[in-house]
């Protein structure tokens, strides 16, 4: 199985016509949109085959998350049961019979981490989530978490940006050793690749989208990767794929 993760910043003219391609490939089992700042479904979707899954936020222009799948899932569930971020249409889950794929899209901690406080309390309910989540079945988690994790992951910055504050990637961590890998360092150790662009400035890029998985779904792991040829949005995809 194919999947692909993408922040598309927008249903917007310029990246349509990517988004088209992509869904007319027939190349991935899983699409995943974060931000799409609307709760109309484009005609490349909407015309696609695929069950679509939309949750948009209730704010005109802002946020919102879309799930595209070819396989009929056992179950849906649009956000986790708190009306602070569920009205934001920040995540998507659809379980299948042998794992939960999470489409999630983390708040921004706000110039000067103004918002970082809403941002650690968003991740710790979304950690509290997927604690519940995966005693049952292993997870895929892919979308926009707002963080670059390492230094390898930014090339530029410090700690008082949102993004790279130490508690945020702090807590990035915490969570990979609750029993998460994540896909794109686990195959590219010492790779530099960077799914995000700050104002148009390719010198200023970072790794903010990310598909993480249960440990045990490690050896089902065959590609994760970055493409960075795709343009239309401030934020590249992210794929990977799964041997199952």
């Amino acid at each position: 199985m194919k999947i692909l993760s993408w922040n598309i910043n927008g249903f917007t003219k310029s990246n349509l016509p990517m988004i088209n391609d992509i869904v007319s490939s027939g190349e991935y089992g899983l699409i995943l949109f974060q931000e799409t700042k609307s709760p109309n479904v484009p005609l490349p979707l909407s015309t696609s085959g695929y069950k679509i899954i939309n949750f948009p936020s209730k704010k005109p222009n802002y946020s919102g998350t879309l799930t595209a799948t070819k396989e009929p899932p056992v179950s849906i569930l649009r956000g986790f049961g708190d009306s602070e971020f569920d009205r934001d249409g920040r995540l998507i889950t659809l379980e299948f019979d042998h794992f939960y794929v999470l489409n999630a899209y983390f708040p921004f901690a706000g110039d000067f981490l103004s918002n970082i406080e809403l941002k650690l309390s968003f991740s710790r309910k979304f950690e509290q989530y997927c604690k519940e989540l995966m005693v049952k079945k292993p997870l895929l988690i892919c979308g926009d978490f707002n963080i670059a994790h390492k230094d390898i992951d930014r090339t530029f910055g410090n700690d008082g940006m949102p993004g790279f504050s130490l508690r945020e990637r702090e807590w990035l961590s915490s969570f990979l050793k609750l029993g998460f890998i994540d896909s794109f360092r686990f195959l590219h150790k010492d790779t530099r690749k960077y799914s995000g662009i700050w104002y148009n400035d390719r010198s200023k890029a970072d790794r903010l989208d990310y598909c993480l998985l249960s440990a045990e779904l490690a050896g089902f792991l065959r590609k994760s990767d970055i493409l960075d040829n795709v343009g239309g949005s401030d934020h590249m995809p992210v794929i990977v794929e799964l041997d199952f």
